[in-house]
């Protein structure tokens, strides 16, 4: 696709390459297929199979979610998930590892609502070290949110110099009002938010 020496861009016709778009060591195997839901055909919307999500294992590690569906939208760099769902993940933050997590009131006023990221105070490196990854099913398959993609460290305290025990929790909680929309409320379920939303 390039008339220069070097190497240019690739087009895959009629497959895909692992190794450009996979982690590092991860192989043809690896790659997961999954049934979407001939319900919404819309959207690239994947039934979870399951209403449990875990955090590690042991006490205090397995609650149950209201959610029935992901939906896939590689035009989002985070996570929206409804609101029960929040609550309860971020209990079992509190409760496996004491990090206590809250919408930040500015945060709500300014996004209506909806969009504004939990800061998380304890989250100590110490803590922070400990936490394990939220596991969850999807289209009945196990599959795992990674703690790198849902909880952030904040480096030192903005106001001293002194070692942060705040965390940012990337899930942003969406409970859109759907009413009076067929198109969102085919999206994001009826009345509200029902749907986890999964960026990449």
């Amino acid at each position: 696709m390039t008339k220069n020496e070097k190497p240019g861009s690739i087009l895959t016709f009629g497959g895909y390459n692992v190794e450009k778009f996979a982690k590092e060591g991860l192989k043809e195997s690896d790659v997961k297929w999954f049934d979407i839901d001939k319900q919404n055909m819309q959207y690239w919307s994947i039934p979870m199979g399951g209403d449990q999500i875990s955090l590690g294992s042991g006490p205090n590690s397995t609650a149950k979610i209201s959610s029935s569906n992901v939906i896939l939208d590689s035009g989002l760099s985070y996570a929206l998930i409804p609101s029960h769902d929040i609550k309860v993940m971020m209990q079992l933050l509190n409760d496996k590892y004491g990090l206590s997590c809250a919408r930040d009131q500015f945060d709500v006023e300014q996004n209506g609502g909806n969009l504004a990221f939990p800061t998380c105070s304890g989250c100590n490196k110490t803590n922070y070290d400990k936490v394990e990854d939220f596991k969850f099913k999807l289209g009945g398959q196990d599959f795992v949110m990674p703690k790198s993609s849902f909880l952030h460290m904040r480096d030192h305290d903005k106001f001293s110099d002194e070692e942060s025990e705040m965390c940012n929790l990337v899930l942003a909680q969406s409970d859109m009002d759907t009413s009076g929309s067929a198109s969102f409320a085919s999206f994001f379920g009826e009345g509200g938010s029902q749907n986890w939303l999964l960026g990449d």
